[in-house]
Order: structure tokens, then C-alpha cells, then sequence
């Protein structure tokens, strides 16, 4: 999509896309919804991730989890045809906050969060959201998350968050996201 051009070039900037991703052309993959292309481009990254292991007798660093995370999520979100407003940029007037991603719908603001597994790490998706909140009041915020048993967990504590909700990548949620995003 020519609108998330800029940002799908920013994404194949990350070291994952080079190491991992660039060989399979996941631009031109036959996308059928969020859930199956997510699943597809996450074996390739943990297959990705065996090999490293095997080949340097250490684990990948957890912070390319993320850039993996990050480059799937940019993707879909080009094949849903969505238009990507920034991607892990500072925001003017909300200091401290750099969203994963911000997409608008009906000239609202959607930030998205995005977390491998989030253990306490919940805690900055709300303290961003707070304070996106506080600066744009009509916009809603989202935390995707790709740790099963950490989203159902967090999932219990919506009710007391402000974030708008929770999703779970790894299963047909992502498509509940997109939906929402639409």
C-alpha cells in the first residue's frame, strides 16, 4: 500500500527483516487474515530462532523478539489496508510516549501497543495510554500481545485499566483487532 510505504521501509530497516524475514517476500504472501499470516510469519521467526541458537550456542536477544513482533504487525496491517499514521515515533504534546503503532479510524487515534510477553511491562502500556489519553481524550488504546496465558491473565484486569482492550496475536483475536481497526 502505497500510504505505508515509508513505514514498511522503516520496518525492513530492522535486523530480523534482513536475518530472518527478507527471504520469504512476506509482501507478496497469498493473505487470507490476520490470525493465519501472523501464525505463518511467527514459525518462520521461531524456526529462525532454533537455528540461531543452534548455530551460536546462545539465545536470540529478547529484544529482536519485539523487531519480529514489530515487522509481522506493520505487515498486516499493509494487507488489511490500513493506513499506518507513525510507527515508533514520538508523539508532539505526549512526552515520554513512543506507540508501537498509531492507525486512525473515523479521525480518532488508535494506538497500539504491542508486547512478546509483557510480565510487568502491562504497567508502561497503561501509563502510555494515560497519557496519550489525557492529550488526545477520543482516542482508544490497544495492547496486543503475543504470550497466551499473560494476555488471558491481563485480560481479567480490563475492567480496571484504561486501556480500551486486549488481544491475544496467536489466535483468531488478531482478527477481532483488525476488525476493529477497520
Amino acid at each position: 500500500m502505497k500510504q505505508n510505504k515509508g513505514v514498511i521501509d522503516r520496518l525492513k530497516k530492522l535486523s530480523v527483516y534482513t536475518d530472518c524475514f527478507q527471504k520469504y517476500d512476506l509482501e507478496r504472501y497469498s493473505y487470507n487474515d490476520a490470525y493465519g499470516f501472523f501464525v505463518y510469519s511467527w514459525d518462520l521467526y521461531e524456526n529462525y530462532k532454533t537455528d540461531f541458537k543452534s548455530k551460536h550456542g546462545k539465545a536470540i536477544n529478547n529484544s529482536i523478539n519485539g523487531q519480529a513482533f514489530e515487522f509481522i504487525f506493520g505487515l498486516i496491517l499493509d494487507h488489511e489496508k490500513i493506513v499506518i499514521d507513525s510507527y515508533d515515533e514520538n508523539i508532539p504534546n505526549v512526552s515520554l510516549v513512543k506507540p508501537d503503532f498509531i492507525v486512525r479510524k473515523n479521525s480518532k487515534n488508535i494506538f497500539i501497543s504491542l508486547k512478546v510477553s509483557i510480565r510487568e511491562r502491562w504497567k508502561q502500556a497503561e501509563w502510555e495510554c494515560l497519557k496519550y489519553k489525557n492529550y488526545y481524550r477520543n482516542a482508544k488504546c490497544y495492547l496486543l500481545m503475543n504470550h497466551e496465558k499473560e494476555c488471558v491473565s491481563l485480560k481479567k484486569k480490563l475492567p480496571l485499566l484504561d486501556i480500551d482492550n486486549i488481544y491475544y496475536a496467536g489466535c483468531k483475536d488478531i482478527n477481532n483487532l483488525i476488525l476493529n481497526l477497520k
